[in-house]
């Protein structure tokens, strides 16, 4: 299920999106544990852009849901750079 879509790769703003990472023992209430106007809190980053997970831990109520970035390579490159000018400039050098 994503939670994010985005077309990252126009707009240059690094957003990625995301997918609910459903393990055993998960339930699909555990996008419940979402609301309209939470903060959410995105740690991990690096960890999901190099084949590991990221957590995206719900601030008000503490509840965490573990994230995966199933992006290309390029992709994961231009993130790293900070954004697809930044990897362009990067790439010229």
């Amino acid at each position: 299920m994503k939670i994010i879509d985005a077309v990252w790769e126009k707009r240059n703003l690094g957003v990625t999106c995301y997918e609910l990472q459903m393990e055993a023992g998960d339930c699909a209430e555990d996008i419940e544990k979402i609301a309209l106007g939470d903060i959410l809190s995105l740690t991990n980053v690096m960890d999901a852009l190099n084949g590991g997970c990221a957590a995206l831990t719900n601030r008000e109520t503490g509840a965490a849901i573990s994230l995966r970035c199933d992006i290309s390579a390029r992709q994961a490159d231009i993130l790293r750079a900070g954004g697809l000018l930044q990897y362009t400039k990067e790439k010229a050098q």
